[in-house]
């Protein structure tokens, strides 16, 4: 081996050599004044800028999305920032770029393939003299010629120098041979790294010298001898129907006309492009004018280049289409047919849709409507729903006996491989031959022939393997994370789902999950952003997203170079099975050692991760052998290797579960065989499933004060750590197993011969003398029944019920849900029926009952009521329609009264400012001239319903006043449908006038609605009052003939008569409408019975408590009690409550869609107020004020009780509070 020394004198000599024959295009310029030379290079892809040089210049760089930078040898250069419109200047030349700043000595500056394009200036290769043309704003041409500088970067800086991408270079090279200007083709790629302490020099493994004569003869033969197929542009009358079906058609379901859409506007300067399209199209005869009842409009579409494309919007046509279904190849199978290929040629059809003729019965469904007329078109265009599969069906039909062998095509693009040079010389022959033969003319400028690697369907292939090609790396590098970034909260900004968040994230999803195959667990690594897309999953971007979504894009930097598999080579797959993911590799030697050929990963469903870790693991395997079927069945032999010992002895299994027998069936099919595979690379990961970590934690705190070091723990969880030590837990645990049946069977089983067995399909083990059960979960340390630890108050409590109140009740558990608290559970803990107790332990909870919303359909189904009053005016109602403006009468409001069997109604103009009094008068004025004294009043709990002047009144005249609950419309529906169709009409008629005129419209709107037919009675109030229908002005039109009279006596009997047909209609009509409603509002909602005596809880949602401010309403209580039920009414729609001695101003009847029913718990109750004895009277605590009133010259105070919720809250006089100085000082300073 070659010493350091003699690597830097070889690279000095190669040095030496580069400038004798100057090579290099490196000029003298300047950045931002400051001289410097600056390479100019065709095969970087970028401008780039030395970061060392970058921070001499003084200029602060602009943060960029981060991507790599791949060099010579195959490293990678990450790059996080640029220098934006950077001036520079070359001579007198001078311009602005983007320069990426990466570590490039010896070079400062690069002016790349971007620059280059957009300046296209030429380089003399002779001469290496760069001359850059620009135009003056006179108009005039400014020539600038540089000459290139006659020395290098000094060689000492060899040994750190880095350039672009090698594979950037190649493909350079290849347009450079297929253009036929090879002679100046000559490139020199060398790279000279530190590893390991030594100075390593790698050569390019690519041949960048002139490529052999023989390939340019027989590239060049091959285009003179085909020179009829190589065209740019489309003969004309090019239409030929090359065998049965080689044509598109176009079925329309039946019943459907033919759509027919107008000439769609299109900007002025686009009118000459769309002209000069037609024109050529026409004379092509690729278009022809049209008198087609079909037609659909054209858009244009910008091309690369400035240019615009024609595009035509088939979308009413492709709607009615039936869709052919032919398959798409998958990109997979495609890919693996290229394996073993050394020589590659890439043909792309010329405008290839525009070769396969319509079927002439289908042309005219093809029209298009233009500025200059209709026009139909003679080939297949684009934009039809079915021209990929039929592109499809015609290469597969033309090519079919090369596909597989020497040829894969994909739409118009197309792939010829061959193992040597010879082959793949006969294997284009045949395949231009054929393209002869049925007229398929390729576009000679997309044309590769004879290169050693190619880009194919989004990935670089050549004889080393499959990789990702550079662009789509560049793609997803530049994408930005799904979210906005908002102000900051604490130290993180806050992050927001951006617009179209989800959709975007589904992008890059499906942009990185087409290069899977190159990314070990793709599934488990990208769970997290698939999290966020599931149906109604809340969109929050935290850390962990923030965390999967860089690990993607850095997978897709640095993915490897992977083997294309071979069927006839032995193959070895690595499976890997965890709690949420199976995870699969396969690798083969294919003379250079074991080497990956693709990987897969899949994530597991919920009830997948529910099966036991043997299944998990042997799942792995299955799916493995699933996933690569086409590789592995028929192979020699594959080996499958697991770090689940148990596997290996799968196969001579003699008990199998029914899913096991099912899968070993399936395996059946394959040759292979189990090895396990020691170390940690693949298992599950057991962090804080060991006891011991309470233990090592209890041995530090032993001698700490726990209440100092963790303040806002729980008392229980410090009296448990503080009294106990790890060795009394130790030996509390092991202790209770003596006494425990479970315990000692499972003891019996690991200390027997059969150790190896399971217990119930789990493994148990023995570690320092604890039993622990192994499960997906990791493992769970098993508590006995009896084992208890005593509290810092003497008092012996069962460790169960501390472990259950640890994941729950604790502070730093935050009395999660079900699932939450399961998983704390089962990571840790195992005893049998611990899923039971701690769905009841949280069930039963106090805070949880008191403070967490429920997610079930509300309490109380609707009934029929069947008392239907049997006449007006018997039973009305009374509401207020308020808030409205102020009338010049003073009036804010509408008071209503409505028969509640007519439906009849008043609307009499109202203030909210008057009296119960006020009301008692209206109501006289109004509606007592009119129908008498009504048998019942239906109403609210309004203050001037429920005064003592209104309830005497009433009471004196023998009137029931029938009053519903607060915040509940089903108790009158039919007011509440009323008041909204009352609202309706009188927006409608002030909708042209000022809005505080509503009372003048008053009269109008109340005869619409009592001439309007009742949708519950079948008729209109007017006619169920009256018995007759008012005249209303459009029937003065109109004059009816009067009916020819009759006896009195007769009309008498028949007006009876009609009334008595006409109540027992309406009263079944009220019936029926009454039954739909009920149907429709129990859709919605649940039945609930409750007993008398037991007890609940009351929702706390239209309850108004006092000094709550608008910050504190976030955490106001959702219910409050227990409460004890008293009363059932209503036939349990209804309940009364016992409030006690409580100063609750709450009415104590409340429906059943406000309560909840309260367990009563075996917990701990929760604290009470303290209680303090002074002279032999008891005291209470107080926590704070909450607001203060004057009542008859007496000032009270709204206080809180320590430990009680705010259904305790309390007025209390400020004389009774003189031990209380210091918090009423608080709350009035």
């Amino acid at each position: 081996m070659d010493t350091p020394s003699e690597h830097i004198a070889q690279m000095q000599s190669q040095t030496a050599q580069l400038k004798s024959q100057k090579k290099l295009l490196l000029y003298k310029g300047k950045v931002y004044g400051q001289s410097t030379h600056i390479l100019v290079d065709p095969g970087a892809t970028s401008s780039f800028i030395d970061r060392q040089f970058a921070a001499q210049l003084g200029i602060a760089p602009t943060d960029s999305s981060p991507f790599s930078v791949g060099l010579a040898g195959g490293s990678q250069l990450p790059c996080t920032s640029y220098l934006p419109k950077a001036t520079f200047t070359l001579g007198k030349y001078k311009d602005t770029e983007d320069f990426y700043i990466i570590d490039m000595k010896p070079f400062t500056v690069i002016l790349g393939q971007d620059w280059l394009e957009r300046r296209n200036p030429h380089i003399d290769f002779q001469t290496k003299n760069l001359t850059i043309t620009r135009k003056h704003s006179s108009g005039s041409s400014i020539r600038t010629v540089l000459s290139r500088v006659e020395q290098t970067p000094d060689s000492d800086d060899l040994p750190e120098m880095e350039l672009v991408s090698a594979t950037t270079m190649r493909k350079h090279l290849r347009r450079i041979r297929s253009s036929g200007s090879a002679e100046e083709a000559v490139a020199y790629l060398f790279f000279l790294s530190e590893v390991d302490g030594e100075l390593v020099f790698t050569a390019s493994d690519t041949d960048t010298t002139m490529e052999d004569p023989e390939v340019t003869a027989a590239r060049d033969q091959m285009r003179e001898d085909f020179s009829d197929i190589f065209q740019e542009d489309l003969p004309a009358g090019h239409r030929p129907e090359r065998f049965e079906g080689g044509y598109h058609r176009i079925n329309i379901e039946p019943g459907h006309k033919p759509p027919s859409q107008p000439v769609r506007t299109i900007p002025v300067p686009m009118m000459e492009e769309l002209k000069r399209q037609i024109i050529k199209y026409v004379d092509l005869g690729i278009l022809r004018p049209s008198s087609s009842p079909y037609g659909c409009p054209i858009i244009f579409a910008p091309k690369p280049g400035g240019k615009w494309r024609m595009c035509c919007d088939y979308r009413a046509l492709n709607n009615i289409t039936i869709k052919d279904t032919y398959p798409l190849p998958p990109h997979d199978t495609l890919l693996e047919q290229l394996k073993g290929a050394r020589w590659f040629s890439r043909f792309d059809f010329n405008q290839f849709f525009h070769q396969i003729p319509i079927h002439p019965d289908d042309i005219h469904k093809t029209a298009i409507r233009t500025r200059y007329g209709s026009y139909e078109w003679t080939v297949m265009p684009f934009g039809l729903t079915n021209a990929p599969a039929t592109a499809l069906r015609v290469g597969n039909r033309a090519f079919f006996d090369f596909i597989d062998r020497f040829l894969v095509i994909f739409m118009d693009d197309t792939i010829v491989y061959s193992p040597d040079f010879d082959s793949h010389v006969s294997h284009v022959r045949q395949f231009l031959q054929r393209c002869r033969e049925h007229q398929f003319f390729i576009r000679p400028s997309k044309v590769e022939l004879f290169v050693r690697s190619i880009d194919f369907i989004g990935h670089h292939i050549s004889e080393a393997g499959l990789s990702i090609i550079e662009d789509r790396i560049r793609a997803v590098m530049a994408i930005q994370p799904p979210v906005s970034y908002g102000p900051t909260v604490g130290k993180q900004p806050l992050r927001r789902m951006a617009k179209d968040g989800k959709s975007s994230l589904r992008s890059f999803l499906g942009m990185v999950g087409q290069f899977r195959r190159f990314i070990p667990k793709f599934s488990k690594v990208a769970e997290p952003l698939n999290r966020l897309l599931k149906d109604n999953a809340e969109f929050v971007w935290e850390s962990e997203q923030q965390q999967a979504f860089d690990n993607l894009k850095s997978a897709i930097c640095n993915a490897p170079v992977l083997q294309l598999p071979y069927q006839k080579l032995p193959s070895i797959m690595e499976v890997d099975g965890s709690g949420t993911h199976v995870g699969q590799v396969i690798l083969q030697d294919q003379g250079k050692g074991m080497k990956p050929c693709g990987y897969h990963s899949v994530t597991l469903s919920d009830t997948q991760r529910r099966w036991p870790i043997p299944e998990i693991e042997l799942f792995a395997i299955v799916e493995g052998f699933r996933f690569f079927r086409h590789i592995l069945l028929g192979a020699p032999e594959t080996i499958v290797r697991s770090d689940h010992q148990p596997l290996v002895y799968f196969q001579s299994k003699s008990t199998l579960s029914p899913k096991q027998a099912r899968w070993l069936d399936e395996l059946s099919e394959y040759n292979f065989r189990i090895e396990h595979i020691a170390g940690d690379k693949n298992k599950v990961a057991d962090a804080l499933t060991r006891i011991s970590a309470l233990f090592e934690l209890t041995d530090c705190l032993q001698h700490m004060d726990i209440s100092e070091v963790m303040p806002s723990a729980d008392p229980t969880f410090i009296a448990l750590i503080s009294s106990s030590s790890a060795h009394q837990l130790h030996d509390i645990i092991i202790s209770e197993y003596d006494r425990d049946t479970f315990a000692q069977t499972i003891l019996a089983k690991l200390t027997s011969s059969t150790s190896s067995q399971s217990v119930s399909s789990y493994s148990f083990e023995l570690i320092q003398g604890l039993i622990y059960r192994k499960t997906i979960y990791g493992r769970q340390l098993y508590i006995p029944p009896t084992a208890k630890v005593p509290t810092d108050d003497g008092e012996i409590t069962q460790l169960r019920h501390i472990l259950l109140h640890e994941c729950h009740s604790a502070t730093i558990s935050g009395h999660v849900g079900k699932n939450r608290m399961l998983h704390l559970l089962r990571s840790r803990y195992y005893w049998p029926g611990m899923t039971t107790a701690a769905i009841k332990y949280i069930q039963e909870c106090p805070v949880c009952q008191r403070q967490k919303t429920r997610r079930h359909k509300p309490y109380g189904q609707a009934h029929i009521r069947y008392s239907v009053p049997k006449t007006k005016w018997l039973d009305v109602s009374l509401d207020w329609i308020t808030d409205l403006p102020i009338t010049t009468n003073g009036h804010d409001s509408i008071f209503v009264v409505m028969c509640q069997f007519s439906h009849r109604c008043h609307l009499i103009p109202f203030s909210m400012t008057w009296t119960a009094q006020h009301t008692a008068s209206i109501y006289m004025q109004h509606i007592f001239k009119l129908h008498g004294l009504p048998r019942n009043i239906i109403s609210d709990r309004d203050p001037r319903f429920t005064s003592t002047f209104w309830q005497t009144l009433w009471k004196s005249t023998g009137t029931r006043l029938s009053m519903t609950s607060s915040h509940h419309p089903q108790s009158n529906a039919a007011n509440e449908r009323s008041h909204a169709f009352i609202e309706d009409i009188l927006r409608c008629c002030c909708n042209d006038t000022s809005a505080n005129s509503w009372e003048d419209k008053l009269p109008l709107v109340e005869f619409a609605i009592n001439n309007t037919v009742s949708a519950s009675t079948g008729y209109s109030p007017f006619y169920l009052d009256s018995m007759a229908q008012p005249l209303s002005p459009h029937d003065l039109v109109i004059t009816i003939p009067p009916e020819a009279p009759v006896p009195i006596q007769r009309a008498i009997r028949d007006h009876f008569d009609q009334y008595s047909a006409v109540h027992a209609n309406a009263v079944d009509n009220i019936f029926r409408a009454a039954e739909i409603s009920q149907a429709r509002f129990n859709k919605t909602h649940m039945p609930r019975q409750f007993a008398v005596g037991q007890k609940v809880l009351l929702r706390t949602e239209f309850i108004q408590w006092t000094g709550l401010t608008e910050a504190g309403r976030h955490f106001k209580q959702p219910y409050i009690g227990p409460f004890t039920i008293s009363k059932v009414l209503s036939h349990g729609r209804a309940y009364e409550l016992d409030f006690g001695n409580l100063d609750i101003r709450i009415h104590p009847v409340q429906p059943v869609s406000r309560l909840e029913l309260y367990n009563d718990s075996i917990q701990a109750p929760l604290p009470l107020p303290q209680m303090i004895t002074e002279e032999g009277q008891p005291l209470f605590e107080i926590s704070h004020i909450l607001s203060d009133k004057f009542t008859r010259g007496v000032k009270y105070y709204l206080v809180r009780y320590a430990g009680y919720g705010p259904e305790h809250d309390t007025w209390v006089k400020a004389t009774e509070l003189t031990n209380a100085a210091d918090i009423i000082a608080a709350y009035e300073g």
